[in-house]
């Protein structure tokens, strides 16, 4: 069971498309690239879902072997 939601788990990451390309983007831009960010700001209120997103792009760093 944890195997399926764990697969699932980036689907359910809905209406922040935009966001997760931006990310995933910056990883193909070399550190001397002006469009190249070192850092991302998550923010928003309490209860807002921060961890989420930040756990997704957890995952797409890993993926990318950083």
């Amino acid at each position: 069971m944890q195997r399926i939601v764990q697969r699932r788990r980036p689907a359910g990451f809905v209406a922040r498309s935009a966001e997760r390309e931006l990310f995933r983007a910056d990883f193909d831009l070399p550190p001397e690239d002006e469009r190249h960010r070192f850092l991302f700001h998550v923010h928003g209120a309490a209860g807002a879902g921060k961890t989420f997103p930040v756990r997704e792009f957890e995952r797409i760093a890993r993926e990318r072997g950083r």
